[in-house]
Parts: C-alpha cells; structure tokens; sequence
C-alpha cells in the first residue's frame, strides 16, 4: 500500500471506527460483528482470518473489548498511528455522551434529577437483564464442557457472590452486624490471581493445602477475625501470597522459556505511544489538581483487571473507586450505572469517564474540573486496553501455551458472573435508597424492580426482542409512569 492510499485507508478507518462507536448500543461482543462488516467486507482492509486473531486476542486479555479489536486492527494494519485512532475513534463517542449527560445532571434543577433517578429504576431492572444474560450464559458454556465442569462453573460462581455479596446482603435484609467473611472486589481478584499463578493449573494436595491454608487467613482478615486476628500475621500471609504468586509466575515462564519470544521494538513503540498520551494529559490536569495522578493510577490498574466484557467492569469500578469512597454510592449507582447503559459504545470507557466526572466535581467542585478529570479518565480507559491487548497480541503464540495464562482464561469468567450478582444487590440497595426523595416505598420500589426484572426477561427470551428493543420500551414505559407518579407527588 502506497503512503497515498495508506493515508486515505487511515482516515477511513477513523471515520468507520467512529461510525460504529456511534451505532455501538452494547458493546462488547455485540460490536464485533459491527466492527468486521467496516474493517473486513465493506473497506476490505484485511483478512477475516486476521481480524479473527484480533478478536481471539482481545476476548483473552483485560480491557474494553471493542477499543482493543479497533487498536490492534489498526496497529497492524496502520502502524501506531492506526492503533492510536482506532482505540480512540472507537470509544469517543459514547464517553462525549456520557459526559455531556452528567454535565447536564449536574446543572438540572431538583425536580428533573428527581425524574432521572426514577428512571434508574426501570433501567436497573434491564441491567438486571443483562447481567443474569451474562452468568447464564457463563454457566452453559461450563455445561458444554461437561456436568461435572458445570458444577464447578456453579459452584465458583456461587461462593463468589457470598464472598464479596456479604455486606450488600446484610444491608439488603436489614442485618447490622458484620458478615463473617467481607472481601472487596480488589481482594477476591487478588485472591483468584494468587491461586493461579501458585498453582499453574495443578491441583496437586500441596497446591491445594498451601492455597487452603493462605487463602483462609486472608479471607478471616477482611471480615471477622480483622480485629481479632494480630496485624503482623495479616501481613506476613500477604507477603505469602506475593512471593507464592511470584514464584509461581516465573518458574512456568522459565519452564517454558523456549517458547516464548517477543517482538521488543514494536511493544517499546506502542507502550510508548500509550504512557505518553496518559502522561501527556493527565501531567497537564495535575498542575491544578495533584490529585489525578491517584485517580491515574487506579484507573489504569482497574483497566488491566478487567476480564469477562463491559458490564463486568462495574464490579471493578465498585471496588476501586466507590469502595475507596472516591466517588458515592449514589453517584455510581444513581446516575452514572444508568447512563452508561443506554448510551452507545464501550461500558468500560465510558464509566471510566464518568467516574473521572465525579472524581473532578468532588475535587474541585466546578464542571470544569468534572470534564477535567473525564478526560484523563477516558485517556487511561483507551491507553490500557490498547497497550494490553497490543503486548500480548505480540506474545500470544507463546503465551496461551503457558499453564498460568490458560487457568485465568478458564476461570476468570465464573468469578466475574459471582461478582455481577454482587452488583445486582448493590443496584437494588441503591435504588430502595431513592424512596424518600422519590415519596416511594422501598418495598414497592423493590416490587418494581422484580416486575420490570421478569417484564424484560419475557421481551428478550420469549418474543426474542434485541436488547435495544426492550431497553427502548423500558425507557418509555418507566418515563411514563415517572410522570404519573411525580404528578401525583
């Protein structure tokens, strides 16, 4: 390709990654498909066996899934520069959106933010929908594998969900004490890691014993025995872990040694790329507020801990920044959770966006610092998973053939559908909250969410409406009771 046609080919390659984050009500593995009629059958930029590897590549690492496709896609096909547009293309749509939304929320007089949250109802009762779609289906591909592989796929979703769910539970059933075990979304993801990388996929009795033995202390230490347990024992069972962790990590790398190459001249370029733009923008918002650089750095962590598609990031954004009391509750799931799913394009960039909105406002208390703050979100949501998916697109001939990589493949979805449970309750917490403003029950809230729940479900699975169908009647249905209810109000 001539740099004549190159230049063209890279401009209408922006246009159509832009073009499908336009249209990309879903995201995720809705949009692959999107992406394959622009890049592969109507411009014919490359092969669809090519395009494939893209998607085999992105659907196993953490990140926003379609972000990721349209870097990698472009990055072979375009050079950085591709990569670049294509990441950013992609996911500029829907975080604008998203963003000129929460702007608009944040100016809004009472009585409209008053018909929003009454509008996170009938919405949660479709995110409802779409997560139980999610650890369904989780479950039927354990199914596929076998009765005894659905088994296990069950039973890691179930102890998953109770694990972290414990808190969530207790404040939806009234209970006030502390649940026995109440382990973040941070810890049981570094609990699962450590797991697979001590044991590499074997399960032998001194793999499981040690990880039984380690794992429990650690578990006690985040719930019941936090004050009962002495500190130093605490921190000597993290350094265990660690240094388990890492010794098993290495040692299947130099086991498999032989196999593994890497081309360090193109990932130099790309994390080049990546950590510069992040630096670049966030260096600038730091001259005003220091504060970015915390928000940087768990945003790009959050990134990279991102496995199981869009909606799956919520668990993440909870753990890291609501947990953290970065931003609120009520903020996260009051308005941010809402608009995120009824707007197009990456859920991961856009929640990423708008927690940088709300990180912004809450630092600097200006609209300005809001936007701010979104930007460099939106920059780090883009620069990880393009980055990610970039190195191990370089490795993964020789990465998918290492046990460590091959059991968090395996694994990571039935914990990530454990933990979307946990966001259910977290949505229905939230949305009971909202009785008093609203002039509402919080039992006739939690009826409508079940009604709205089951009214979805029997669109989606019985008549076979698309998603955007039953998100679309959803909205007018809830709008048209948020206008009788408030009018009665």
């Amino acid at each position: 390709m001539d740099k004549k046609k190159k230049k063209t080919g890279l401009l209408q390659f922006f246009l159509s990654m832009i073009k499908v984050g336009c249209i990309g009500f879903g995201g995720g593995s809705i949009l692959i498909p999107v992406i394959e009629s622009e890049v592969v059958d109507r411009h014919k930029f490359d092969t669809k066996d090519q395009y494939n590897k893209d998607v085999v590549v992105a659907s196993i690492t953490p990140g926003a899934l379609p972000v990721e496709i349209a870097g990698s896609f472009g990055r072979r096909n375009f050079g950085w520069k591709g990569m670049l547009l294509g990441g950013v293309g992609i996911a500029l749509p829907g975080a604008l959106l998203v963003i000129l939304m929460l702007t608009v929320f944040s100016l809004v007089q009472d009585k409209v933010l008053r018909f929003v949250e009454f509008m996170t109802i009938g919405v949660s009762a479709f995110i409802f929908l779409l997560l139980t779609s999610y650890v369904f289906s989780v479950y039927k591909k354990g199914l596929a594998r076998g009765k005894r592989e659905s088994i296990k796929t069950l039973g890691v979703i179930l102890m998953v969900f109770l694990l972290v769910g414990g808190k969530n539970i207790y404040k939806l059933l009234g209970i006030g004490t502390a649940p026995i075990v109440a382990v973040s979304t941070i810890q049981l993801l570094s609990l699962v890691f450590f797991f697979a990388f001590y044991t590499r996929g074997v399960y032998s009795a001194k793999h499981l014993i040690v990880s039984f033995v380690v794992g429990a202390i650690y578990l006690l230490g985040t719930g019941w025995g936090k004050d009962k347990i002495p500190p130093v024992i605490l921190t000597i069972d993290e350094i265990v872990m660690i240094g388990l962790a890492g010794y098993g990590l290495v040692s299947n790398f130099i086991k498999n040694k032989n196999d593994v190459s890497i081309d360090f001249k193109k990932s130099f370029v790309d994390l080049a790329v990546w950590l510069g733009s992040v630096v670049i923008i966030g260096g600038l918002v730091a001259l005003r507020y220091p504060e970015v650089v915390s928000y940087i750095l768990k945003s790009m962590l959050s990134v990279i801990m991102s496995f199981g598609g869009g909606d799956a990031y919520l668990t993440i954004a909870d753990g890291m920044f609501v947990e953290s009391q970065m931003i609120t509750e009520q903020q996260f799931y009051g308005q941010l959770v809402s608009v995120v799913n009824v707007l197009p394009g990456s859920i991961l960039c856009k929640t990423l966006s708008g927690v940088g909105y709300y990180i912004g406002q809450n630092v600097g208390g200006t609209v300005i610092a809001g936007i701010m703050f979104a930007g460099v979100g939106f920059v780090c949501s883009v620069a990880a998973s393009c980055g990610f998916v970039n190195a191990v697109y370089y490795l993964y001939d020789s990465l998918i053939k290492l046990n460590v990589f091959q059991t968090i493949s395996k694994w990571i979805t039935p914990v990530i559908a454990g933990l979307l449970l946990n966001i259910m309750i977290s949505l229905c917490n939230q949305c009971m909250n909202l009785s008093e403003g609203l002039g509402i029950t919080r039992i006739s809230i939690l009826i409508g969410l079940v009604a709205g729940f089951v009214i979805d479900s029997v669109f989606a699975h019985k008549l076979k409406w698309s998603t955007m169908v039953v998100l679309i009647v959803n909205l007018v249905v809830t709008a048209g009771i948020a206008v009788f209810v408030m009018g009665i109000i």
